[in-house]
């Protein structure tokens, strides 16, 4: 049976004056769920009823314009002409599509109203749930990016197995497009975290550090993993396709924090002969600093090292 019209005037005008309250005092919607769930339950009962309600109960009506069919012989309409098959179609009722649709339309104010509660207490893209939010994320601006980022830095079991999984893809799929530089870089970010050991996470690393823009090279270098940070480091120096200015920097980066190994003494080495002076300087001054680090290693350094500098004494240790 249909609602009388009145309750659907006394709900919306609740839902009206609970969000004029929010907006005028800065409440936290505390009630809204409670008013979209009644909406709920009016849009399923206008649906059921737009769908299997029979206004005229027991009567053989035509189906097209509904003129009663009880005394008529046949099977065709004599208003509007309309043929049944049988004469059980006389007792059919037309479906009301458009409004079982609009019905449904508002079952939809029940989560929209719980996800506007969160959104007032925590912030839009906080109120997201995981799940569609990586669904959706490929067509998410980058604070989209940035709240998976800081939820996997806050709670590593933030998501699910699966969950990682489907955000793993979608990240190798946005590391290759065509989407915002920081887009790219969020993405890249997530890939390392996720799967940090992964041939995708360093083929993404790769295409980052030889990027145009030294901006996301120099981020992608300073994001780079530690498990393969030197020998990756080593071929960026040595690839004849980087511009002598970038080859520098990372020797220089290699030289700040320190890289240690085989192939990061053989790349130094080799670019002593470089045929651009800032490369050789760079590569001439880390392996300077390599050996004076050795000399003091040898001769005691350590707090006697130390002390000595400190104090501007020769050291006997």
């Amino acid at each position: 049976m249909p609602l009388p019209r009145f309750i659907w005037l006394l709900v919306a005008l609740a839902a009206a004056f609970e969000i004029a309250r929010a907006l005028w005092s800065g409440g936290d919607l505390a009630y809204l769920p409670l008013i979209a769930s009644a909406f709920a339950l009016l849009g399923l009962n206008l649906a059921r009823c737009a769908l299997f309600h029979d206004p005229h109960p027991g009567k053989d009506l035509c189906p097209a314009c509904l003129y009663e069919t009880t005394a008529i012989r046949g099977l065709t309409c004599p208003e509007c002409g309309h043929k049944a098959r049988s004469a059980h179609d006389w007792r059919k009722r037309p479906k009301r599509w458009g409004l079982a649709a609009a019905g449904l339309a508002v079952v939809l104010a029940l989560p929209a109203a719980i996800f506007a509660k969160r959104a007032v207490a925590a912030g839009f893209w906080p109120a997201w749930h995981s799940t569609p939010l990586i669904l959706l994320l490929p067509a998410l601006p980058v604070e989209a990016w940035s709240e998976l980022e800081s939820r996997l830095l806050d709670d590593p079991a933030a998501l699910s197995t699966r969950q990682r999984a489907a955000l793993a893809r979608t990240c190798r799929k946005a590391v290759d497009s065509e989407r915002d530089m920081l887009v790219r870089l969020s993405a890249l970010d997530l890939l390392m975290w996720l799967e940090p050991e992964s041939l995708s996470a360093l083929r993404a690393f790769r295409a980052a550090a030889r990027d145009p823009d030294p901006f996301v090279a120099d981020w992608a270098v300073s994001k780079c993993r530690a498990s393969w940070f030197a020998r990756e480091v080593a071929a960026l120096i040595n690839d004849a396709d980087l511009e002598p200015a970038r080859r520098a920097e990372l020797i220089w980066t290699a030289h700040t924090r320190g890289l240690s190994g085989p192939e990061i003494i053989e790349t130094l080495e080799r670019a002593l002969s470089d045929p651009d002076p800032a490369v050789r300087e760079a590569a001439a001054e880390t392996l300077a600093a390599r050996r004076r680090s050795a000399r003091r290693l040898d001769s005691g350094g350590g707090l006697g090292w130390n002390w000595c500098i400190n104090t501007n004494t020769r050291s006997e240790f």
